[in-house]
């Protein structure tokens, strides 16, 4: 065998790997991105409980509400930025900072005594908070799975060289 044909056959060999292992990287993430969606899903009925059940519609907010409005606010602008880059790690650190922000304002509120209007949140709210805390947990759990399955394949070596070369980052998980 010449060394040309060796060469060719290295080179063939090599850039066949390199398009395998990028389709698999770039599967992998768009996997982890629609994990991703699905997990946006959820978390958006956090905000619908806050919007539709306890913000009163045309009437004043009471001071112990406000608190729960500014951060179910927050949290909706930082799934709106996660939105349009789940895999961000500044995005999906933003959007962990403003779910414990919101889910500490939501245990501010529940803690809260009750004033001559009553309690602050009802025990049905108290069940339905808890219930989407049910829902989100799988998909959360599910997002994580994938996000971990795409950085172990762009840490392996030599995938990890073809990442660096196209520029694929980490991800962070929520």
């Amino acid at each position: 065998m010449s060394f040309t044909l060796v060469a060719g056959l290295l080179a063939a060999i090599l850039l066949f790997w390199a398009v395998g292992a990028y389709n698999r990287l770039v599967r992998l993430r768009g996997v982890a991105m629609e994990a991703f969606t699905a997990l946006d899903e959820q978390l958006l009925v956090y905000v619908a409980l806050v919007h539709d059940r306890l913000v009163p519609q045309g009437a004043e907010v009471r001071p112990v509400l406000a608190g729960l409005i500014g951060a179910c606010a927050q949290f909706e602008a930082a799934l709106k930025v996660a939105r349009l880059k789940p895999l961000d790690v500044l995005g999906m650190r933003t959007l962990e900072a403003a779910h414990a922000a919101l889910q500490s304002a939501w245990t501010r509120l529940g803690t809260e005594p009750p004033d001559l209007a009553g309690a602050p949140l009802p025990d049905h709210l108290h069940q339905e908070w808890q219930h989407i805390a049910q829902q989100v947990e799988p998909a959360r759990e599910a997002f994580v799975a994938r996000v971990t399955a795409y950085n172990d394949a762009i840490g392996l070596f030599p995938a990890r060289l073809l990442a660096r070369l196209m520029r694929l980052q980490p991800a962070h998980a929520f």
